[in-house]
């Protein structure tokens, strides 16, 4: 994992540099989606074992979460264009923390209504939201 961190923030200011010298222009003409669709390609699949995991842990969270977020992002855009040009913008750019926040809700109305109450302990400890304690365990959170 710190490997591909240490890649991504390299590539990030390699892309900086090109961008903001213009250089990107010259360059962009040499890499056609052909050469760069393998690269993001790897680079997905470097982080899949590190995330697709944790959805099986959960699944009544983690497959809503992903239909979702593939919904918001990939179609959500498209279909609120006709309203206004800046929904298209916030769809790109805040879909996943949209996802997050709906899915969250919904695994707390989940918690709430008592379907964790009889399953494993294994499973509560991966589905529920009042035990995470995740807000509580926060450095930010006041005592």
């Amino acid at each position: 994992m710190r490997a591909t961190q240490g890649a991504l923030i390299v590539a990030s200011i390699l892309n900086m540099i090109l961008g903001y010298s213009r250089a990107w222009g010259a360059f962009a003409k040499k890499f056609s989606p052909v050469i760069m669709t393998p690269v993001v390609c790897v680079v997905g699949l470097g982080l899949f074992q590190i995330g697709f995991p944790q959805v099986g842990k959960c699944v009544e969270i983690g497959l809503p979460m992903l239909i979702l977020a593939i919904v918001v992002q990939q179609y959500a855009p498209l279909y609120f264009r006709h309203i206004h040009e800046r929904t298209t913008f916030l769809f790109e750019r805040y879909s996943l923390l949209l996802c997050i926040g709906i899915v969250w809700a919904f695994a707390a109305i989940l918690t709430a209504a008592g379907a964790y109450n009889h399953v494993s302990l294994k499973t509560q400890q991966h589905c529920r939201t009042d035990k995470s304690f995740l807000i509580s365990s926060a450095p930010w959170y006041g005592s």
